[in-house]
């Protein structure tokens, strides 16, 4: 694993953070939460790496051991280690919902191509993003490196900064191949403001930042082995299990959110490497 994350941010416009807006109320920042924290409200901190540690205990079940790539070892192979990549506040491609009238069926179908068109937009960026730290550029069935990147936030509106928004915890970028060779690896961000803004401000929620953060790189990983999201098609209880549905981290079961059960190993193994 190469583990990244984004630059501290400033407490500048260009960072999402205007000095002017410092404080502690609605719509405003500061560099610890008050309590009890408004709905719109984001810290200031450099988001951390993803945390391997549920990774690693999981994986042995499937036989694979899970290894950091740290900078030192980075730099045995000849290579020039980057840990950081730029702060983004949130990744690109807002759509203000009120725009579409929830009851109109034409309303609901444009706002479904808008939202494809906008998580395309935040794709490219989030390529962009991992691109900018990435010195392991190899991910091939006789040597394998999945890069994670601890992130601040995804899209306005899906940030958990509103009644409304989604928050989104993290995404995966698969690695994407030409008949001769690899032109994107596979790598994913963490969310980490969202995290803590869930565990801050949702009374459901009943893990830790830790925790979530170790959930979520969990979670992301399983992707590249072909494991599929709640609700998406083909997504299948027995074999993507528990991890890949939702509200886990509202759940104080961990059997099953944090284990591989026969079939998850079966599905891991068949892969020649997580893609």
């Amino acid at each position: 694993m190469e583990l990244n994350q984004m630059a501290t941010p400033t407490a500048t416009i260009a960072d999402g953070f205007d000095p002017v807006k410092q404080g502690n109320g609605n719509g405003q920042w500061n560099y610890a939460a008050p309590t009890p924290e408004p709905v719109d409200f984001d810290v200031l901190f450099q988001p951390p790496k993803p945390d391997i540690s549920l990774l690693t205990t999981a994986m042995l079940d499937a036989c694979i051991v899970v290894k950091e790539a740290t900078p030192t070892i980075i730099a045995s192979w000849g290579l020039t280690s980057r840990e950081t990549t730029p702060f983004v506040h949130n990744l690109p491609g807002y759509v203000n919902h009120d725009n579409y009238d929830p009851t109109d069926e034409d309303d609901k179908i444009a706002l479904d191509q808008a939202e494809l068109a906008a998580h395309a937009e935040a794709n490219i960026e989030a390529r962009n993003i991992s691109r900018q730290s990435r010195d392991i550029t190899k991910n091939t069935p006789v040597f394998w490196c999945i890069q994670g990147v601890g992130a601040y936030e995804y899209r306005v509106n899906w940030d958990h900064d509103s009644p409304t928004s989604i928050g989104l915890c993290g995404m995966a970028l698969h690695q994407i191949e030409s008949l001769f060779h690899v032109m994107e690896h596979a790598s994913f961000l963490v969310f980490n403001e969202t995290i803590r803004d869930l565990v801050s401000t949702d009374p459901e929620v009943i893990r830790t930042v830790s925790e979530m953060n170790q959930l979520v790189t969990f979670h992301e990983v399983l992707h590249f082995f072909e494991f599929i999201d709640f609700g998406q098609p083909g997504y299948d209880f027995f074999a993507d299990g528990l991890i890949m549905g939702k509200g886990w981290y509202k759940s104080a079961l961990l059997w099953g959110y944090t284990t591989l059960d026969p079939r998850q190993i079966q599905k891991i193994q068949k892969q020649l490497y997580p893609k």
